[in-house]
């Protein structure tokens, strides 16, 4: 390789180190190259693919990679064979449940041309931004990518279809019925022009629903964007990626169905009534769920006191969840969340940590300003400063270092003695500064403008990424950094910074902390102020985001329970030790979108219907009948898409299919069955304020006779019944 591939001419290697049993060897490999953010170390993926093809011709000799990024980047590897079994378990279980919903095979074809145009279109719009910005971060799987664009579009397929088969079966109503002067005119109701027209007010409903979630979801994309430094962890692209293909699966399942219908109406629109087959059987099992479920749940959210019994007994059981998100530990170890048990390369990494005395190694970077030597006093007041040069004074203050280190009891109750420091400014032999620095060795530890050096510590400290040395981390910010360094006012003379991959993720989280509530509030009031400007309602915008926010934190409340606490032990679902420390900054933005994305579809069914003169408790009622074996059918395709994602054997992945899937069936299933409709029956009066609805003239009594709740018939005499 170092002679046939160019990214490795710099290759170097060590002689093997053979473990005390003598059955395995180690060869350590040096790429000595430096390549930014969004390249790809293309030495280490030629010496994967090379030591696989070696692996596969050896009988019984074992060769395979067992560093940390050959693990994980193997693990992703994996995720994408993963993400195309379960996208051929998934598809066909989602179809069949995609044609229940929108009635005819054809139509069930057209959320996968969507998925298919937004998921090449996106990856060619992240290309060219690519092509514009050569360091985006794009190391990393598209599982959650490929996964939320699939789900969304059957979801809007089945808003879209949905509502056209309403208003077509509306239209021949009407048309029988002899009410309609325009399909009077035009001489029957299969015409192009009666399509068009069902067509049209499709759009004006379900499209608009679709194109506002699409725009609520690009925002809480693009705000996810907005965390510092999210290129080196690579969630950069991803949330772009998110984002523009909400935009293309928006943009396509507006036009495609619209097209299809205009171009084959006899395939694709609504059939008759009367014709036989699988689409009235669907239609009766429809009408079925409409009368038995959502009918009754209707009664109670519309009812005193059952709505406020409801909505409090949502709440209590939400409490064990929303307080469990208090012991939220970010877990910062990656080798618990990225590594995935099944693949050669990670049975490989255990080998080498278990069967050879490789030392932990960490690092103190230290650096000082030419203004050091004329503080030298500062150091030592024996000294003068016309006496001191500035590599004397920089080997001072890196004998400071290390003398506050191996006397420290913190750092030798982790293992770090005085010979456990190694460094040209100290002797590790006697446990004292050098009195000559050791120059010969400059390379290894010091910069060429003699400003910044390294010294490496040695703990006794198994795994570079857990809680143990987590902590030795903390015990360096608080204690031994603040104490060793320099400063004169303002002005930073000398530091030392312990330097470990932990400790970067661990300052980054700091970061993301303090950036969260402006990003998320920041998104939240750029949705709410969209969503009251549309309705014209304020406090419907305040009413979302409390049946919003609060079953959010409910669901991190679970997650941490399973992957914290083991609450899923007994099903096979292994505790990682905890959340990893971006999932809730990756995720929320999405959950919130969603959550947002199924309230909007109700609401807009219950403005609708307020609009057309019925009572708030009616066009409750009504709108919680229509849309909601609609929702949960999309609900479930949902959760039924993310459970594969939970599926994943990188823990990462799973945890992230795991908040999607439960969120989502919390949303579906208790959220906007039980708490939304309640809390719109509760404020009725504020629900449209400030805008203004029609005075209602119409009321909505069910065929089973379930009376008005708390209303006297009297108060509706002048009402129409419907």
């Amino acid at each position: 390789l170092q002679t046939t591939e160019k990214f490795c001419d710099k290759l170097t290697w060590t002689s093997p180190d053979y473990a005390p049993s003598d059955d395995a060897a180690v060869v350590r490999l040096n790429m000595h190259v430096r390549s930014s953010f969004g390249h790809r170390n293309e030495c280490l993926y030629a010496i994967r693919k090379y030591v696989n093809t070696l692996n596969t011709q050896q009988a019984r000799f074992n060769l395979v990679m067992a560093g940390p990024h050959s693990v994980v980047d193997a693990s992703y590897d994996e995720c994408d064979e993963e993400t195309m079994r379960h996208l051929s378990f998934s598809t066909p279980l989602l179809a069949a449940l995609l044609v229940m919903g929108v009635g005819a095979v054809p139509r069930a074809i057209t959320p996968f041309l969507c998925l298919a145009g937004s998921v090449q279109a996106s990856r060619c719009a992240i290309v060219l931004v690519k092509m514009l910005w050569k360091d985006l971060n794009m190391v990393g799987p598209d599982t959650q990518i490929i996964f939320v664009q699939l789900a969304l579009s059957f979801d809007y397929a089945l808003f879209f279809w949905v509502r056209f088969s309403q208003e077509r079966l509306e239209s021949r109503r009407r048309d029988a019925e002899g009410d309609s002067r325009d399909s009077q005119a035009i001489g029957g109701h299969d015409s192009s022009h009666a399509i068009g027209r069902d067509l049209l007010k499709t759009l004006q409903t379900s499209g608009f629903v679709i194109l506002l979630s699409s725009v609520v979801l690009i925002v809480a994309f693009l705000g996810a964007s907005c965390y510092p430094d999210l290129n080196k962890l690579g969630y950069l692209y991803a949330t772009l990626n998110l984002a523009l293909g909400t935009f293309f699966v928006g943009f396509y399942s507006l036009t495609v169905p619209t097209v299809l219908v205009m171009i084959w109406p006899s395939i694709f629109d609504e059939p008759e009534e009367k014709s036989p087959g699988g689409s009235s059987i669907l239609k009766s099992i429809t009408r079925l769920i409409k009368g038995k479920v959502f009918r009754p749940v209707g009664y109670i959210a519309a009812s005193k006191p059952w709505n406020y019994i409801a909505t409090s007994l949502v709440f209590v059981c939400f409490v064990p969840l929303i307080l469990n998100i208090l012991r939220l530990r970010p877990n910062y170890d990656f080798t618990r969340t990225d590594f995935s048990s099944s693949v050669p390369e990670y049975r490989a990494y255990n080998i080498v940590k278990n069967r050879f005395d490789f030392p932990a190694e960490l690092t103190m970077f230290m650096q000082a300003s030419h203004g050091l030597q004329k503080n030298l006093t500062l150091l030592d007041e024996s000294l003068s400063d016309d006496s001191s040069s500035f590599s004397q004074a920089f080997h001072k203050a890196a004998c400071v270092v290390a003398e506050t280190i191996s006397g420290d009891p913190v750092c030798e109750a982790a293992g770090i003695t005085a010979e456990d420091i190694m460094g040209i400014d100290w002797d590790a032999m006697n446990g004292l500064c050098s009195t000559e620095p050791k120059y010969s060795d400059a390379r290894k530890y010091q910069a060429r403008n003699g400003t910044k050096e390294r010294m490496f510590l040695y703990p006794e400290i198994n795994n570079l990424q857990g809680e143990e040395v987590q902590k030795l981390i903390h015990h360096f910010w608080k204690v031994i950094e603040p104490q060793v360094a320099i400063r004169n006012g303002n002005h930073a003379l000398f530091s030392a910074k312990l330097y470990t991959p932990v400790a970067e993720d661990m300052l980054l989280e700091q970061q993301y902390r303090k950036a969260c509530p402006w990003i998320v509030g920041t998104t939240m009031l750029i949705v709410c102020v969209l969503v009251a400007a549309l309705f014209k309602s304020y406090f419907v915008a305040v009413k979302m985001v409390f049946t919003v926010a609060l079953p959010i934190v409910a669901e991190y409340g679970f997650a941490v329970g399973v992957f914290q606490h083991g609450w899923l032990e007994w099903a096979g679902i292994p505790s990682t030790g905890g959340l990893k420390w971006t999932m809730v900054y990756s995720t929320s933005g999405f959950l919130f979108a969603l959550a947002m994305d199924y309230d909007l579809f109700l609401f807009a069914r219950v403005y609708e219907r307020r609009m057309q003169g019925f009572d708030n408790a009616s066009a409750v009622r009504m709108a919680l009948e229509e849309t909601g074996p609609l929702i949960s059918l999309a609900g479930t395709i949902m959760v039924v898409s993310f459970f594969f994602v939970f599926l994943s054997t990188v823990p990462v992945i799973a945890q992230m299919g795991c908040l999607y899937c439960f969120g989502v069936a919390l949303d579906v299933y208790i959220v906007r069955l039980w708490l939304a409709p309640a809390a719109l029956c509760i404020f009725e009066q504020a629900n449209y304020w400030p805008g203004k609805v029609p005075d209602p003239t119409k009321c909505y009594v069910p065929d089973d006779g379930l009376p008005l709740p708390k209303a006297q018939w009297e108060e509706y005499s002048s009402f129409q019944k419907q």
